[in-house]
């Protein structure tokens, strides 16, 4: 009886521990998946991650793991990374170094940037920097760091800091051929050159700008590129230019993505051009929108349309 008891207790502990491996494999191999998805299906890789219960993954690096997968999965698909700052922490205390620290410190910065914080997530960038080396996935986080950095520095109107940044950003980018990366990078310096009044500069970099969104084969960033030329004419009261890249973004721009910005950017260049009808044709169609910014801009428009139609100088 005795005999029996003890071979049931051995068997007993023999299955628990062969379920727990079980599971730690199936964790292990899930998130092994995930990161073979997280660059070409990002929304899969994070419904994969959101299936994981944490507390069953058996290690610490598979915690580790599991939250720096699952920040990059919430990066890429655009969602708030604020639910995921522990996660990042765990990562941040179990990497002594490498890529996978360097990572984790790269995303621990964006956090850090979104509650407010830029000096800290600076020096997470930079800590993040000698950590990488020369592979593809390395560079491309050096790009994203350069790039946040001069970001960061523009936001603050520091152009002169920004430069180099983004400068080192874009030569990162260049070296493995991220062309839409290199699109984003140029918007933002062309951004500063219109707001140092460097016409010709601003105007140089958004024909590069426009000549690498075509190589995307992306209509929408063929869309927001050539609105973003059509905003530079507009800043210089080039208001025909302005009107006719902005009707030809709107067609690059694909039904589903929200038009405002660029419906309200067409409104606009007709109430400069005194068109009040046509003004008020685009504008009021741009207000129909989630983006509270784009909203707000156009209902200022159209007040601003109101104005100048009460005006006893206005003649229809």
């Amino acid at each position: 009886m005795r005999h029996g008891l003890i071979l049931l207790l051995i068997f007993f502990i023999a299955s628990c521990i062969l379920g727990a491996c079980s599971e730690g494999n199936h964790s292990n191999s899930t998130l092994t998946k995930v990161d073979s998805l997280l660059s070409t299906q990002p929304h899969e890789a994070l419904h994969l991650l959101q299936e994981i219960n944490p507390t069953s993954l058996s290690s610490k690096e598979e915690r580790a793991y599991y939250g720096l997968l699952l920040v990059q999965a919430t990066d890429k698909s655009e969602l708030a990374l604020l639910p995921c700052d522990s996660l990042v922490d765990v990562a941040l205390d179990f990497y002594d170094g490498g890529v996978n620290k360097a990572k984790a410190l790269f995303y621990k910065g964006r956090i850090l940037v979104k509650m407010g914080h830029e000096k800290e997530a600076m020096d997470c960038y930079y800590k993040a920097l000698p950590e990488l080396g020369n592979t593809y996935v390395e560079i491309r986080i050096k790009g994203m760091i350069h790039e946040d950095l001069g970001r960061m520095y523009f936001e603050q109107g520091l152009y002169k800091e920004a430069m180099p940044e983004l400068d080192k950003a874009f030569d990162f980018y260049s070296f493995i051929q991220d062309k839409k990366a290199m699109v984003s990078v140029s918007s933002l310096v062309s951004t500063i050159y219109i707001a140092q009044m460097k016409k010709k500069k601003a105007l140089s970099t958004l024909h590069r700008m426009l000549k690498l969104s075509y190589l995307t084969n992306d209509s929408l960033i063929i869309g927001y590129t050539i609105q973003n030329l059509s905003g530079y004419y507009n800043f210089f009261d080039e208001l025909d230019s302005a009107l006719v890249c902005a009707k030809k973004a709107l067609n690059y721009l694909p039904s589903g993505k929200d038009r405002s910005k660029t419906l309200s950017l067409i409104g606009q260049v007709y109430l400069q051009k005194e068109q009040v009808d046509s003004a008020r044709f685009y504008l009021e169609k741009s207000v129909n929108t989630k983006d509270i910014k784009a909203k707000a801009i156009a209902y200022d428009a159209l007040a601003e349309l109101e104005v100048i139609i009460s005006s006893p100088w206005y003649r229809p």
